[in-house]
């Protein structure tokens, strides 16, 4: 038997998003409320890391933006995939290292890091998020 998770269906992976946005506001989901807000962060990391490739258009060399933006654009088919891409996008971190020689920024940078740290760790000791 299939497992029904809420909010996947066989469209678009703006309908996907937009599916998982209405049950994470709307609350429709209690008992799988974490699968929307995990893919809806998957989301969030996906424009961040397109902003960087735009970013890193001017900095890194050209090659290495083609790789990453290309890269980016071919994760986008599959939502659940998008942190799985977005992770080994070496120009983003490049460009990521660039912006944090502010001291603030960086600072700013670390402590939302460590939060998100516990946080995955947390919902990995509770079985919620395996990788």
């Amino acid at each position: 038997a299939a497992q029904y998770v809420p909010g996947r269906v066989g469209s678009s992976p703006f309908q996907y998003i937009l599916t998982n946005l209405n049950a994470l506001l709307t609350a429709k989901y209690m008992t799988t409320m974490f699968y929307p807000a995990l893919i809806l962060s998957y989301f969030i990391l996906f424009i961040i890391a397109f902003i960087l490739c735009v970013y890193s258009w001017q900095h890194p060399r050209i090659s290495y933006s083609v790789w990453a933006t290309l890269t980016l654009l071919a994760s986008f088919a599959r939502v659940e995939s998008m942190g799985r891409y977005t992770s080994v996008l070496f120009p983003v971190f490049i460009v990521i290292a660039l912006i944090l020689k502010n001291n603030m920024l960086y600072r700013i940078f670390l402590y939302i890091g460590v939060l998100m740290l516990c946080v995955f760790t947390i919902l990995f000791n509770h079985f919620y998020w395996v990788a």
